[in-house]
Formats: structure tokens, sequence, C-alpha cells
């Protein structure tokens, strides 16, 4: 996240539909994307399949040749040879994963804590 550069938070016309979360990033090695953004969209079709939780999209990230992190950090062992922990997870995993309610946990922290309004 060395170059994360801005962060914001659009909330939808309708407040009580939903919000963005639009992350800037600078160049960098890993993904080409300049900005990637998670959607959360409140009392949708969606939302309802899942739950009392907001359904939520997120831009694909276009990963350079061979620097996907996603997949490095499963397979790449540490310096004390242990396999990463599964139980912790990255912003990278966070951003791409629309189905763990906990994320929307996240989102909301980022929008009401961190994001000055």
């Amino acid at each position: 996240l060395h170059s994360l550069i801005k962060l914001e938070v659009e909330e939808f016309e309708d407040i009580k539909s939903g919000y963005r979360i639009n992350f800037h990033f600078d160049e960098n090695p890993y993904f080409e994307n300049k900005v990637l953004t998670k959607e959360f969209h409140l009392n949708s079709a969606a939302a309802s399949e899942n739950g009392d939780w907001p359904a939520s999209t997120s831009t694909p990230i276009q990963w350079k040749e061979g620097k996907n992190l996603l997949k490095q950090l499963l397979t790449k062992p540490y310096a004390n040879k242990k396999k990463r922990n599964s139980e912790y997870k990255t912003f990278f995993d966070w951003f791409s994963d629309n189905t763990d309610p906990v994320n929307d946990e996240i989102a909301e922290l980022i929008k009401d804590d961190l994001w000055p309004n």
C-alpha cells in the first residue's frame, strides 16, 4: 500500500442505497489500475439474498505479469518457512472478496472512522 495516494468515499445519490470507496494509487510494480473501487449496495435485491448484509462489488485488479500478490502470498514461504496463516487477510484479500460480510464491517470502519466527512 506504499503507492496509495488518496482515499475517498462517495455516497450514492440516495445515501440509504449505498456508497463506494475509491483507492487511488500511484504507478507501482504490482498492478495497472490507477483507481480501485469497492461498492456497497444497501437495500438492494442482491443484499436481500445475502440476508441483511450489503452486497458488494469491486474493480477487477489488473495484475502485472508475475505480480499477483494474492497468489504469491498463498504460495511464497516466509523466512521461517511457515505458511501464511489464512486467518489473517491482506488489503487485497478484503478488496477482492465480495462474499464475506466481515468485509462490510471493514468498509464501515473506513467510511465512518477514516474518511473525514
